[in-house]
């Protein structure tokens, strides 16, 4: 038996290789692992949904294992369906970070069940996100009136729409990002600046410049 208890595996660059897919070796590793009595944690910033394929392939609900999804803003037991914990957005920063995106030329999403919602459903970065959790768009014309309230603590972010400039991560969501499609740190502090007059600030430990 193994001495580890508990492994936690971030996905994208991780766990999937460049196909979004767990190779045959690490998928039979995994396996055997769990079998061995290891649990297993998904962690990542993606929705729920998207994670839920790889959880399927990694049979989490047979040997008792978890999501982390929204980057910690929920987790999920995958074996009973439970939901453990989950961190929400006040009702009153969605209209905050809408507005910081509007001013500053981003393109804004968040999730809705199996959905992208947006009001740019062209943007190329929107497109890969719905490539990466295996998701389909669902373009709106007021954001704020379509999006689902309340929303998971990292369950929205922004892109540049000016796609010669690098995405751009909303403060309330940190997602796996290519050296091609990194976060302007810049940007970042701009929209986490958008919010802090307005809300408590309990998503990252981090300090930033």
């Amino acid at each position: 038996m193994s001495n580890y208890r508990l492994l936690v595996l971030d996905l994208d660059g991780t766990l999937t290789n460049s196909k979004k897919e767990i190779s045959d070796r690490n998928l039979n590793t995994l396996l055997h692992l769990q079998q061995q009595g290891v649990r297993i944690v998904l962690a990542s910033g993606r929705p729920t949904y998207g994670i839920a394929p790889l959880a399927e392939t990694l049979q989490l609900k047979q040997y008792g294992g978890f999501i982390l999804s929204y980057n910690g803003g929920e987790i999920t037991n995958w074996a009973t369906g439970q939901l453990m914990y989950k961190n929400l957005l006040s009702d009153d920063v969605l209209p905050i970070l809408y507005t910081a995106a509007v001013r500053h030329n981003q393109t804004i999403l968040t999730y809705d069940n199996e959905f992208i919602l947006t009001e740019n459903p062209d943007d190329k970065y929107v497109h890969h996100e719905a490539f990466l959790n295996k998701m389909e768009i669902r373009a709106t014309d007021d954001f704020l009136r379509d999006a689902p309230q309340p929303l998971p603590s990292a369950s929205s972010w922004a892109t540049p729409t000016n796609s010669s400039r690098p995405r751009v991560n909303s403060p309330c969501a940190c997602r796996d990002a290519s050296a091609s499609t990194a976060p302007s740190l810049s940007s970042w502090n701009l929209f986490r600046k958008a919010l802090t007059r307005h809300v408590r600030w309990p998503y990252y430990s981090t300090n930033w410049a």
